[in-house]
């Protein structure tokens, strides 16, 4: 986080704001992972960010889960 561009986590802030504005998403949660691989959980070395939006009706439901850092 502390290499990207100043402002660029408030551009981030705007795309979610966006998002749920332009697709009608009333609820949910970001995740966000930042920096080496194996601290992470990632396979490269960058910013990664997701919005979830929960489909309660789907009969098939679960909740997401998510993992930060590498298994040992």
């Amino acid at each position: 986080i502390k290499d990207l561009p100043a402002g660029a986590l408030e551009e981030l802030g705007g795309h979610f704001t966006w998002a749920t504005s332009e697709y009608g998403i009333d609820g949910g949660g970001m995740v966000m992972r930042f920096g080496e691989s194996a601290l992470a959980g990632s396979t490269v070395r960058h910013l990664h960010a997701q919005m979830i939006e929960p489909d309660l009706s789907d009969p098939n439901y679960e909740p997401v889960r998510t993992k930060i850092g590498k298994s040992k």
